[in-house]
């Protein structure tokens, strides 16, 4: 196998990520960056979930790295259909909600993916929402499963994360404005992405 540290000092940090992991899909530690450990169960738990056809399992209960709490706010993954499925929903005085937050009378989430597949739909039940829907339109450079959050622990929420699934390994980068180097969330996400695709190239 390639070297794997490599990947983790000189492209996903050195592009502007604080930390970084290299996991397989059974948990297993392949790399990672200095101090920075993702449980065994989270890579598994995280791999499961972008292998599957739905992320609505972590949509109000958010996901865990390095044993950190993160709001889930945005993903893709692969439908029964072999299309893709994009989803994430944003409350604007105050961050990320989950889906539950959206649901409105007889209003549900497969009704909207079957009928609304490009739509936005805005609801106001504690704040003003704004739900977008896309069926089959990749939103990342790359056409690997991916998953975003944001950081709950106090004091950074400053802090996002990427994970993405490739055939044998989740790639697990943090990025933090603060650490970055002037690199900014979309351009740092642009990196992993050309990773995740070289390891699904070289069969990885």
């Amino acid at each position: 196998m390639f070297r794997l540290s490599q990947y983790i000092d000189d492209q996903l940090l050195a592009a502007g990520f604080c930390y970084a992991s290299i996991n397989g899909h059974d948990g297993s530690l392949w790399a990672c960056s200095k101090g920075y450990t993702v449980l065994p169960e989270e890579a598994t738990k995280l791999a499961e979930l972008l292998g599957g056809t739905s992320l609505d399992s972590i949509a109000s209960t958010g996901f865990q790295l390095a044993g950190q709490k993160y709001a889930y706010t945005r993903g893709e993954v692969d439908d029964d259909e072999g299309g893709v499925v994009r989803y994430g929903i944003r409350q604007y005085n105050g961050g990320w909600l989950g889906w539950p937050s959206c649901y409105c009378q007889c209003l549900s989430l497969p009704w909207l993916l079957r009928h609304r597949p490009n739509s936005y739909l805005t609801v106001a039940p504690h704040g003003v929402l704004s739900l977008s829907l896309f069926a089959r339109a990749r939103a990342c450079s790359s056409p690997q499963p991916f998953l975003q959050g944001r950081c709950k622990e106090e004091g950074k929420s400053s802090q996002g994360c990427i994970i993405m699934r490739t055939s044998q390994a989740v790639i697990i980068a943090v990025h933090d404005p603060a650490y970055s180097g002037g690199a900014t969330f979309g351009k740092v996400n642009i990196e992993i992405a050309r990773i995740a695709d070289y390891f699904v190239e070289s069969g990885f």
